[in-house]
């Protein structure tokens, strides 16, 4: 039977492949009829994983870009399709969301429906990707398709007074490692 040492290249395989960790540990023989196992569930958990986490940081992105977060109800963008809000358990009514971030995902539209005349047109889009070509497509084209600050920008308060960017008595500027190396 064959010895392996545990050098960098071993370690590093391990973290990105289980399987063929458990393989080359507890059987180093089987360490090739694992490799096409391990890239297999690499691509069918991994790659999806992190296309998951993309989607999820540009959609939220996109639902708060441009809106007013000082706003009682310009504060996100809404879509409204059928399809869109189906498959993301209406996460589309964003402002309802927001309003009632307890209210259950089913109770959204009718939550959505109670404001909409409230919200800003433009904040109101038919399709998250009519809205993405529209805005990031044709928008390199014309200005007229890219979006727009609806309402005050969040580094403008109400009140037109400064920010106070202090949480429990700590500078927001001086927290953190770089105030412990000084």
């Amino acid at each position: 039977m064959l010895r392996y040492t545990a050098d960098v290249r071993t370690l590093l395989w391990a973290a990105m492949f289980p399987v063929v960790a458990l393989a080359h540990y507890a059987r180093p023989q089987l360490c090739g009829y694992l490799l096409p196992l391990s890239l297999y569930l690499g691509f069918v958990f991994a790659v999806p994983a992190l296309f998951a986490l993309w989607s999820m940081i540009f959609i939220n992105y996109i639902q708060h870009v441009h809106c007013d977060p000082w706003s009682e109800h310009n504060h996100s963008r809404n879509f409204v399709s059928r399809l869109g809000n189906f498959l993301a358990f209406n996460n589309g009514y964003h402002a309802a969301h927001h309003e009632n971030a307890g209210l259950h995902w089913s109770k959204l539209p009718e939550a959505h429906g109670k404001i909409a005349h409230l919200i800003d047109p433009e904040l109101n889009q038919r399709s998250i990707f009519g809205f993405c070509f529209r805005s990031y497509v044709l928008g390199l084209f014309s200005s007229r398709f890219r979006t727009r600050q609806i309402g005050r920008p969040a580094y403008e308060p109400p009140d037109r007074g400064s920010l106070d960017l202090r949480t429990a008595e700590v500078d927001a500027v001086e927290a953190g490692t770089n105030t412990e190396m000084a």
